[in-house]
């Protein structure tokens, strides 16, 4: 008899066992503070200087900043400090985040739902990461106004532990600490980035988004404490710190930079549209030619009778097979997307 798939395989989102044990940080809001306002005043800056050259671009995003990230959008265009001081230092709880957690605040109905995902998500990284100890992946409050599960008055975000996972398992390719370049495209809110660094990695890291996302990541792991640059120009790039590429059609940055040893993807690729990501590989396969590729994204569509949602498949991304090969795919160990993302690792060849 042969076998023929009808559905695939799916992390269970049962209960966590010890969800009642834990509780969420409450919803209030919080004010900005000295560093939130001096960090809104540089990405006003920033912003400014390359205003008409700002764009939208198409795919899931373009839906994302039309309907959900409108007051965000609307008070960067009309550059309005006061408010994007509130809405940064509320960056969690508002809809400046709303598409780069899982799940997003707003989108929380169920609290001992997300505990569980939480926890489950931290049982992953225990078991395929080492993790060994909540300050690794926790976060203060004033940094953005976190939502997750607290412990010991800091906050474990919906996403950390598996951003942990990821950070892991890059350090462990990382050889030559003192000249590794590595190059994350899509960042989200800067959550990998930040346990990067934390493990005291001196890697140059480069993170290419769209110019909202990036102000995001400038915000967050600038309330971090790192050093972090928003790149106008190659000219702009400094070693050992992390670099910011605002996206542009052509990927011009993107081609300066040349080598670089890692590259890596979460879930972002499969919402792009087709025609960029295929730029993106393209730049990857001849120009960037990392030592290694590591993404994780959709195999399976969500909604298949979407008109909007419509995913490009992992399965269907065109690394070139010349010169990388798949050592292994496997099912992602962590919560969210309806079980939908797989991880795949490239080597070169």
């Amino acid at each position: 008899m042969n076998f023929k798939k009808v559905d695939y395989v799916k992390i269970l989102e049962n209960s966590h066992k010890f969800f009642h044990k834990f509780k969420l940080n409450k919803k209030e809001l919080r004010k900005a503070d000295k560093k939130d306002v001096q960090i809104v005043k540089e990405i006003l800056e920033f912003f400014l200087s390359i205003k008409k050259d700002y764009k939208v671009f198409g795919g899931e995003w373009e839906y994302l900043n039309k309907f959900k990230k409108k007051n965000y959008l609307k008070s960067l265009l009309k550059v309005d400090k006061k408010k994007l001081e509130f809405i940064f230092s509320n960056l969690f709880k508002n809809d400046i985040s709303y598409g780069i957690t899982t799940p997003s605040f707003k989108d929380v109905k169920n609290e001992n739902k997300l505990k569980s995902q939480i926890l489950r998500d931290i049982d992953s990284s225990i078991e395929f990461s080492n993790l060994k100890n909540s300050r690794q992946i926790s976060l203060d409050k004033n940094i953005g106004n976190p939502f997750g599960i607290v412990i010991k008055e800091k906050i474990i975000m919906p996403d950390s532990p598996r951003h942990f996972y990821f950070a892991h398992k890059i350090k462990n390719y990382i050889k030559n600490k003192n000249n590794f370049k590595l190059l994350e495209i899509g960042g989200g809110y800067g959550g990998l980035a930040r346990i990067l660094f934390n493990f005291n990695m001196n890697i140059t890291y480069f993170s290419i988004d769209l110019l909202e996302g990036l102000f995001i990541q400038y915000y967050f792991l600038k309330k971090c404490g790192f050093k972090v640059n928003l790149i106008k120009g190659a000219k702009d790039i400094k070693k050992n710190q992390i670099n910011l590429i605002v996206f542009d059609k052509e990927l011009r940055i993107l081609k300066k930079i040349g080598k670089c040893d890692f590259v890596f993807n979460s879930r972002s690729f499969s919402e792009m549209n087709k025609n960029i990501l295929n730029k993106y590989i393209k730049v990857i396969n001849r120009i960037i030619k990392p030592n290694y590729i590591l993404h994780e994204n959709s195999n399976f569509l969500a909604f298949p009778k979407s008109k909007r949602h419509l995913e490009i498949l992992a399965k269907d991304f065109k690394f070139s097979k010349k010169k990388y090969f798949l050592e292994y795919f496997n099912i992602s160990p962590f919560s969210g997307g309806k079980g939908r993302y797989r991880e795949f690792f490239y080597k070169k060849i």
